[in-house]
């Protein structure tokens, strides 16, 4: 299962960071992982951004 290999990824970075409530999901795998990382981290504002692929792209159009 890659996905879950990819969610697996995702939350041991997470993991590697303290002091933390807000989680914002970006890229391509944000849809994939999204639910895995909203169940992970209940206590957590996991946020995924509008259309999520092209996040990175818009805001360097904006800068």
């Amino acid at each position: 299962m890659e996905s879950a290999s990819l969610a697996d990824g995702v939350r041991n970075e997470i993991e590697s960071f303290s002091g933390m409530h807000r989680i914002y999901l970006t890229g391509g795998g944000a849809e994939i992982i999204y639910s895995y990382i909203k169940e992970y981290f209940p206590r957590h504002k996991v946020s995924k951004v509008e259309e999520p692929q092209f996040a990175l792209v818009k805001a360097m159009v904006r800068a």
